[in-house]
């Protein structure tokens, strides 16, 4: 990422240049730890809940159907 430009030194750490797309939650989050991370518990939303929480969240309402719903 540093050889492509997409992050940069700055003073005693790095910056995002431009949007990346990670493979998983995870890698985003071991990229930023810069360890072994679970994205999945490491990342939150500002009314606190875990990436997780909210993925959960979501796949729990039911889907909508378009022969009943208008």
């Amino acid at each position: 990422m540093l050889a492509k430009g997409i992050l940069v030194e700055i003073n005693d750490g790095l910056l995002f240049t431009s949007d990346y797309i990670f493979s998983s939650v995870s890698a985003a989050a071991a990229t930023v730890t810069g360890a072994a991370a679970n994205g999945r518990i490491l990342w939150r939303l500002p009314d606190g809940r875990t990436y997780a929480e909210w993925e959960e969240a979501e796949n729990s309402t039911p889907p909508l159907n378009p022969e009943t719903e208008f």
